[in-house]
């Protein structure tokens, strides 16, 4: 029992914040993008199995698997078979091959607020169709000329919130510094654009999803702030919900009084440490 004590007193001000700050988000219908560079073809290779469920993660439903949607087959081949024929084409036109670090794919996910799709008329199949084809149509208008489709997938229900992951391949012509010729080359970098261009998107992206009463999130840019990477978020997420189960846990164990003492115990120990802290070191008596 001490034991438990002093585990739980050693992560209260962890537990408590991390539950302080998902009671103080504010849910809202939103739309949500995300992009990402695809830096390899063995990354291609996992994300494409991930997205296939060759791979199953342990968040996947494996009973609802059949009710995804995909497009296009063996998508890291295909990029690959493509990048060659580039490749011929640059050499026959007196133009340099791609480099080795040619980043093969950028992957969008689109999806929306975890409450958008609570809604019953949303948890229809022909409705979550609808929707996942306006986000095809969008991305292939809006990056025309930059990129184009290799392939995607929709999970619509063995994860918790459906979502659309489109692999694009950054395909585009770039006249050539060697010959001077317009080529076709592979360029993540002009197709993804710089921070402003890829706020221009989001804005985009939520426009074209104001049909369904989606609203954009947050403009960090425009507050002159970064936005929190993709993966930090994903891990702020796993972090609370361990924090809400573990809360459940202490509450199975202890009642409020209880939990009301380690509160005050944890309160008191950083006191002493901000004492200790702020405390003038001592000069020894010679």
């Amino acid at each position: 029992m001490r034991s438990i004590l002093l585990l739980l007193s050693s992560q209260t001000t962890d537990l408590w914040l991390a539950i302080s700050l998902a009671c103080s988000i504010r849910l809202m219908e939103y739309a949500t993008f995300n992009i990402q560079k695809i830096k390899t073809i063995s990354e291609l290779t996992a994300r494409y199995k991930h997205n296939r469920r060759i791979n199953i993660s342990s968040n996947v439903k494996a009973s609802e698997i059949h009710k995804n949607q995909h497009q296009g087959k063996d998508i890291p081949a295909k990029i690959q078979n493509r990048m060659h024929d580039i490749n011929s084409i640059r050499k026959n036109e007196g133009g340099r091959k791609l480099r080795n670090d040619t980043v093969p794919a950028v992957e969008l996910v689109l999806g929306a607020s975890a409450d958008f799709f609570k809604d019953t008329s949303v948890k229809d199949d022909n409705f979550l169709h609808e929707w996942a084809q306006t986000q095809i149509d969008w991305a292939t208008d809006y990056y025309k000329g930059r990129g184009r489709i290799a392939g995607w997938d929709l999970h619509s229900r063995d994860e918790k919130t459906p979502h659309l992951h489109i692999i694009f391949i950054p395909e585009t012509i770039i006249a050539d510094k060697r010959t001077g010729k317009n080529l076709p080359t592979l360029s993540a970098k002009d197709f993804m654009g710089t921070k402003s261009e890829m706020n221009r998107a989001r804005s985009s992206h939520a426009k074209a999803n104001e049909i369904y009463g989606l609203k954009r999130g947050r403009n960090y840019y425009k507050e002159g702030k970064t936005p929190p990477d993709y993966r930090s978020m994903n891990e702020l997420k796993r972090a609370t919900s361990k924090a809400v189960d573990d809360l459940e846990l202490v509450e199975g164990l202890y009642d409020i009084d209880m939990l009301e003492i380690l509160d005050q115990q944890q309160s008191n120990q950083l006191k002493r440490i901000k004492k200790k802290v702020r405390a003038p070191e001592q000069t020894p008596t010679p």
